[in-house]
């Protein structure tokens, strides 16, 4: 099934990188060797990683960069070494995306459900099960060095699931972000969340006045992202929804819509018409409106308050000037109400 699956990625003009480490690693190669015409090409790596030189690391990228001129997949071979000391020297130099497949897929709690995010960082991360702890520790040792990196757990019959489909198939291991969640205003940084706001939607704010009406914050500690909440009669109203341009592509957006929905069943909120995470926004909502150049949706409301909702949400006036900021947006892209490039 791997075989089958690299030699797919192949056809699409993908180039993975394998990487076998430890004892059963030459078995592995062996077992991928079977067949005579086979596209792969082997560079066997020294000892543990404490020992490699810069040379060394000089030598397998440019192995990896002959493979790729020759449409060959790269195996990059390590017996002496355990697989986290060989990815703690590869990873900044080969990828920044990280799959370790094994039969048994994604990590489990100790109960045996499957996961499909585990956050290292978090005091509220499950108990996994015992086979799984080592993979957890690991990814959490490398991730503190290189925040940055994907890194899941997924079989080889899923694998093609987890590569492709926004859902995945497999356990995508993060740090995690830590978001307070503040219900007076006075006890957050304005300059901070100002500068966050315009650098996610990339346009100046007419001014704070629209901060008087927020009355519920979920604020990653750093400022790199941020959910504002209103309080109405029809329910919470999703006023800003920012994820800063250094974050995207972290996970932080999913965590701050997750922290947000555990507190509040009852929601809606607005997007532009033109927004590309509509069809997301569609799933995630009971229903939702059209009018003009906006889109209202909710979730958890009660019927009677629809018409209300989505005259509160259409009544609302823009707190964004019109015209982009070039920093951000040199090629005058267009901001919205709601964020929509980081979105789960």
């Amino acid at each position: 099934a791997f075989a089958f699956d690299l030699d797919t990625l192949l056809r699409l003009e993908l180039f993975p990188v394998i990487l076998l480490a430890g004892a059963s690693g030459s078995e592995m190669r062996d077992m991928l060797l079977r067949e005579e015409s086979h596209p792969y090409s082997i560079c066997h790596l020294p000892g543990p990683g404490s020992s490699w030189k810069a040379a060394d690391e000089d030598r397998a990228v440019s192995f990896l960069v002959d493979c790729r001129q020759r449409r060959h997949i790269g195996i990059l071979l390590a017996p002496e070494s355990t697989l986290e000391e060989a990815l703690g020297v590869l990873v900044s130099r080969v990828a920044r995306r990280i799959h370790i497949i094994r039969p048994a897929g994604p990590l489990r709690t100790a109960s045996g459900e499957p996961l499909p995010f585990y956050y290292t960082a978090r005091q509220d991360r499950p108990e996994l099960a015992e086979e799984d702890r080592p993979f957890a520790e690991m990814a959490e040792r490398l991730l503190n060095n290189h925040p940055a990196l994907h890194f899941s757990v997924a079989t080889p019959w899923n694998l093609m699931e987890e590569l492709f489909t926004v859902k995945g198939a497999g356990c995508v291991i993060r740090r995690g972000s830590i978001i307070d969640r503040h219900t007076d205003m006075t006890q957050v940084d304005r300059l901070r969340l100002l500068a966050l706001l315009e650098s996610s939607f990339g346009r100046k704010v007419k001014g704070e006045a629209f901060l008087a009406a927020i009355q519920e914050a979920y604020v990653e500690r750093e400022y790199a992202g941020a959910a504002l909440l209103e309080k109405t009669s029809s329910g919470a109203y999703l006023s800003k929804f920012a994820v800063g341009v250094e974050a995207r592509g972290a996970g932080l957006a999913q965590e701050l819509w997750e922290a947000m929905l555990k507190d509040h069943a009852s929601l809606f909120w607005r997007a532009r018409a033109a927004n590309p995470v509509n069809q997301w926004y569609e799933k995630q909502s009971d229903g939702y409106f059209r009018s003009g150049d906006w889109r209202v949706f909710w979730r958890g409301v009660r019927a009677e308050d629809v018409s209300s909702m989505i005259r509160y949400s259409l009544e609302r006036p823009e707190d964004f000037e019109t015209t982009p900021r070039s920093d951000v947006f040199p090629s005058g892209g267009k901001g919205n109400e709601m964020f929509e490039q980081d979105m789960p």
